[in-house]
């Protein structure tokens, strides 16, 4: 026990990430990127010079904007993320390789349909009680080590379809969506 502690490291991050979803769904057109924000919290596990495990506990914006049925959507989401990492050091090199399952939950949304024809007002919002409370998936990234600084370009994606069945008016939407997000954070280990 005390050698892991003798090679932990605690960080912090915070950078932007490019979220999107995927879908089975005919009725969604015209799918657009949301930029939002992340940031948190980070231990490296040293296990040897080129092998570390690393938790981390993250704030993610997540969501898109398409069209469905000719509304206009408008999806924000609130995910704490906590992935648990493999990170190799190939080759004495400060390049690393990031790879492991995540877990997400959900904190908030404000999922908006605009112009909706679905015989109710014209603009309808989504309850946070429509959406899975937590989604599965995976994160592979490389780093960047600049002394006890660093930088990152991460993927995600979600296993799991984060809808549940809702009914807006005379419509039916089924779950058929999967988030996932392109990560860019810069961060320190203390």
């Amino acid at each position: 026990m005390t050698t892991t502690i003798a090679f932990s490291q605690f960080g912090i991050k915070a950078g932007i990430n490019l979220s999107n979803i995927t879908t089975d769904d005919d009725n969604v057109e015209d799918l657009e990127a949301k930029v939002g924000f992340q940031a948190g919290v980070m231990i490296k596990l040293r296990l040897s010079e080129s092998l570390a495990i690393q938790p981390e506990a993250l704030f993610v914006q997540k969501g898109s904007k398409y069209k469905y049925l000719g509304a206009d959507v408008k999806s924000n989401l609130n995910y704490i993320d906590i992935p648990v990492l493999v990170v190799l050091k190939p080759f004495n090199f400060p390049l690393q390789i990031q790879f492991g399952p995540q877990f997400s939950y959900l904190l908030g949304t404000s999922v908006k349909y605009e112009n909706a024809l679905f015989g109710v007002n014209e603009t309808y919002e989504v309850e946070r009680e429509d959406f899975e409370d937590y989604d599965l998936g995976y994160a592979v990234g490389l780093g960047l080590n600049l002394g006890n600084s660093f930088v990152e370009l991460r993927f995600t994606q979600g296993l799991k379809e984060y809808e549940k069945e809702t009914q807006i008016g005379n419509v039916t939407i089924q779950p058929a969506s999967k988030h996932f997000n392109l990560q860019a954070s810069i961060g320190l280990f203390f």
